[in-house]
């Protein structure tokens, strides 16, 4: 049979009889030339998978190597190949190319910067570091924290791994350029000499390094605790007395990370610690103990006796504290509710959050009432379907609530008012069954439209057909967010 490729990308087979093809006998004495039939122009097609990662292993991109050409020698020894019969030439004989030494491949080269630190990365790349964080960094596109080599953008909401894929996401560039950008290499011009590299220094993992408790900082600490964000004397006392909280050397606040045991809600090993600058007036310094990891271990406090019923989310420590006291009118005669600090990732205790939806609990992502904010609750809604969002009537963060309990409001959330309804539409999918792709989209869509995109007429046909009702006008302009 014969497969022709026709218009449109149609393709048509024709039966047909081989044809019959007479070989002549040449004369002993005489090799036969090797005459080729020339290409006939119909395209050729190479099935590729989308998920296949061997080009960034070998070096070569899948369906840009070498062909054969035309050349029935292509792949014979120069020096066994069978000569052609010796004909006139009609053009003066060219030189033999001289070989370029072989240089390092794309592959070897990206091997090398890959472990580049990221830090010093975004540096280059003209982030900004955040003044109050200093492992996040920004620019008028990017919201950027990174943890060793891992990275999570929260205005795309994307990530990566490395210093290849952080240069590819912010200059949006491919492969190859990141490789030439991170190596102040042009890797389309081969060098004349072979480079030799050394290995790159393979790191072990960070061992944590929990600050000493000092005493007489305590003091300080608890001072600004109590004075300057308004948390009450009792509570501070309380985690002081067991143990959760604590000053170092430098009156940083210390707030003790632990693990969950066994995915309950009791506490395990110490595993990191968040730090918080409380001396001096502009004092915004807050990060991470050496060795912690911000998607493994958190501060959280509880309240209340029986299983535990609600867990609501907040970006730190202090915010935990903050709602906690905030809540208290919220909270039932039975179950225990958990205030849990993320510090800022999105690293949350998935399943023992699901566990808690299982269950008929509550659980609330209330971050920040701002777009990263929003954006992270998303993505937590994702990873735990049948999330709630919760947020500041007024300020951005729980604590801000707290000192100024009189605000005017939150211009933020007045001014997104279609982010509640997508909320509502998500718990209206999770009651409905909807599979698990279709919260995705969801989420997805949510997600646009907290970078500032409306949503598109698919998307409103969803929600009013979820919620059951057209009572609530929604935003009819469409655009390239869709279903």
């Amino acid at each position: 049979e014969t497969v022709i490729m026709e218009g449109e990308g149609a393709i048509t087979v024709y039966p047909h009889q081989p044809p019959v093809i007479a070989v002549e006998e040449a004369p002993p004495s005489e090799p036969e030339a090797v005459v080729d039939i020339p290409a006939t122009g119909e395209p050729e097609f190479q099935v590729q998978s989308l998920f296949d990662v061997e080009p960034f292993r070998t070096g070569h991109l899948t369906g840009q190597g070498p062909r054969p050409s035309a050349d029935p020698l292509w792949q014979q020894d120069q020096a066994t190949a069978v000569p052609a019969q010796d004909s006139p030439s009609l053009s003066p004989p060219q030189p033999k190319p001289l070989k370029p030494v072989q240089g390092p491949t794309l592959q070897e080269v990206a091997d090398e910067v890959r472990g580049a630190d990221l830090e010093d990365v975004a540096a280059h790349l003209g982030l900004e570091c955040d003044r109050h964080d200093k492992h996040k960094w920004r620019s008028g596109d990017h919201i950027i924290s990174i943890s060793g080599p891992l990275f999570m953008d929260w205005l795309a909401d994307a990530g990566g791994r490395g210093a290849i894929d952080l240069v590819m996401h912010v200059q949006r560039v491919e492969f190859k350029e990141a490789v030439e950008w991170l190596s102040g290499r042009d890797l389309s011009q081969q060098p004349a000499h072979v480079v030799t590299y050394a290995q790159p220094e393979v790191r072990g993992p960070r061992v944590l390094a929990v600050p000493a408790a000092n005493e007489h900082r305590w003091a300080g600490v608890r001072e600004y605790l109590v004075e300057a964000r308004k948390l009450p004397a009792v509570l501070v006392d309380r985690l002081y007395e067991r143990g959760l909280i604590f000053a170092d050397e430098y009156q940083n606040a210390v707030f003790l990370r632990h693990g969950l045991q066994a995915k309950t809600w009791s506490r395990g090993e110490v595993i990191g610690a968040s730090l918080r600058g409380t001396w001096g007036e502009e004092n915004h310094f807050h990060g991470l103990a050496p060795g912690s990891a911000r998607d493994q271990g958190w501060f959280w406090i509880g309240t209340g006796q029986g299983p535990v019923n609600r867990v609501l989310l907040v970006e730190s420590p202090i915010d935990a504290m903050s709602l906690a006291l905030l809540d208290k009118a919220q909270r039932g005669p039975v179950g225990v509710s958990i205030y849990l600090s993320t510090d800022g990732s999105g690293g949350v205790p998935v399943e023992g959050l699901k566990s808690v939806v299982q269950s008929g609990g509550v659980v609330a992502a209330a971050f920040d009432a701002d777009v990263a904010g929003e954006l992270m609750a998303w993505r937590v809604a994702q990873q735990v379907p049948g999330i709630e969002r919760l947020t500041p009537n007024q300020g951005k963060d729980w604590n801000e609530v707290l000192i100024n309990p009189e605000d005017m409001g939150n211009l933020w959330q007045q001014n997104q008012p279609i982010l509640g309804q997508l909320w509502r539409w998500h718990g209206a999918a999770v009651a409905l069954g909807r599979p698990e792709g279709y919260l995705s989209r969801i989420t997805e869509v949510a997600r646009e439209v907290a970078k500032g995109n409306p949503l598109s007429g698919q998307a409103i046909a969803a929600m009013q057909r979820d919620l059951g009702s057209r009572k609530t006008p929604v935003n009819q302009k469409a655009t390239g967010v869709e279903m």
